[in-house]
């Protein structure tokens, strides 16, 4: 997947023609893929910048930002409510979301 030419909108055609069959949707609810988004420290929202470009992308909700001294936000994304469709990658001007496995600092439990 290349996320930065846009977000996932989990049309299945990719499962289709999948060969050697990585990527599964045993339903229509099901996303194919277990990644989910995280946030990198060069974030401008965490570096004082003012920016909400991934959290406006999201569909699902799933990234919010949290108030800290200093007048910065920190990202938040919510794991639960993340499907790793890679929107707010593909809109996030400073490259600063990753889509993986790999979670970071912007865990929610």
């Amino acid at each position: 997947m290349d996320f930065t030419r846009g977000g996932c909108d989990f049309c299945s055609d990719c499962v289709a023609v999948c060969e050697p069959e990585a990527l599964l949707r045993p339903s229509k609810e099901a996303v194919p893929w277990s990644h989910k988004a995280s946030i990198l420290d060069s974030c401008l929202s965490l570096n004082g910048v003012m920016c909400r470009s991934c959290g406006d992308a999201c569909d699902k909700r799933a990234i919010r930002f949290s108030l800290q001294v200093g007048g910065k936000a920190q990202p938040v994304i919510d794991r639960d409510r993340c499907v790793g469709c890679g929107t707010c990658l593909s809109v996030c001007l400073a490259k600063a979301v990753e889509i993986s496995n790999n979670y970071t600092r912007d865990e929610t439990a």
